[in-house]
């Protein structure tokens, strides 16, 4: 029965930890690194389309409509490419997305995903808290010799001897 509740203990200090720890974890709206390299070949599940503003998710959609189209039309199928119109098209559609995107890193969701985005701690941001770290270590480390000299006897002469011994 002990043993039953210490696991449980134990699993609900896990369980808090891990969903306290997710709260700190900055978002990727808007985030650079997870730009697409090319919004035509995303599925429409697709985080970054799902994100966006419903005008640029229809802008897209009519996007994806017109190529269809075009794909079907006698200029595609004759020079194997769009027509110059549709490849303006296609850059000032891709650009608008990358922008839409890009904004979102400033959106209310965002923020709200990330209230403090440099803090680690209740107070610590990363450099302090590694700092901290670093600092402990090292104490640590420096300590980890005198107990050792403590425990193999080397820190001072014995003092169980009943003749006189040289003190430092």
């Amino acid at each position: 029965m002990q043993l039953n509740r210490t696991c449980l203990f134990l699993t609900l200090c896990i369980a808090t930890l891990i969903s306290s720890t997710s709260c700190t974890k900055t978002s990727r709206l808007g985030d650079p690194t997870y730009l697409p390299d090319n919004w035509l070949s995303l599925r429409n599940t697709a985080w970054q389309i799902t994100e966006l503003p419903e005008i640029n998710r229809v802008q897209l959609e009519n996007l994806h409509i017109q190529l269809h189209k075009e794909r079907q039309g006698q200029y595609y199928n004759f020079f194997g490419k769009y027509n110059p119109e549709t490849l303006s098209l296609i850059d000032s559609v891709t650009s608008n997305l990358d922008t839409a995107y890009l904004d979102l890193r400033y959106s209310s969701k965002a923020i709200l995903l990330s209230l403090t985005p440099s803090q680690q701690g209740l107070a610590d941001t990363e450099a302090e808290r590694l700092a901290s770290i670093a600092v402990t270590k090292n104490v640590n480390h420096r300590s980890m010799h005198d107990d050792i000299n403590h425990i193999l006897l080397l820190d001072r002469p014995s003092s169980l001897s009943i003749y006189p011994t040289v003190q430092d």
